[in-house]
């Protein structure tokens, strides 16, 4: 599912830097105008519930540990994207998601260290430029 999700996201040019954008640690929400945080929303929405499908099916072991682990610390860094940080939090306050799947993604952030960031070696850097390794890779 998250395979045929990301190629499906190479399509575009414009989604993928969209979807960069989102999971770039160094840019703020006021980074993003008024459409973008709309897209924005919605995307983190689908990606929540991506999540939570997949705790679901650990906790009823149906996807083994290692598997949840691994998506389960990627879900729990995500939490620390800028949009992912205003998503999560806004919906967490509001008692939207079970109490065990967040008390899980507190204890998988635990294990994921500070400095860790989980991006791509090529980033582009508007949707005209031709993608190639970041000038400080």
């Amino acid at each position: 599912m998250w395979g045929e999700y990301n190629l499906s996201s190479s399509a575009s040019a414009e989604r993928a830097y969209f979807l960069r954008k989102i999971l770039n640690p160094s840019i703020t929400i006021d980074d993003f105008s008024d459409e973008e945080i709309a897209k924005a929303d919605m995307f983190v929405l689908g990606m929540v519930q991506f999540h939570m499908a997949q705790f679901r099916l650990y906790k009823q072991g149906s996807l083994p540990a290692e598997d949840w682990e691994l998506q389960g610390k990627w879900a729990a860094h995500f939490r620390r994207m800028p949009a992912g940080k205003r998503f999560y939090d806004d919906a967490i306050a509001s008692g939207h998601y079970m109490h065990s799947f967040v008390v899980e993604l507190d204890r998988l952030d635990a294990l994921v260290s500070e400095g860790a960031v989980f991006r791509s070696e090529y980033e582009p850097k508007s949707t005209s430029e031709t993608v190639g390794p970041r000038a400080d890779a």
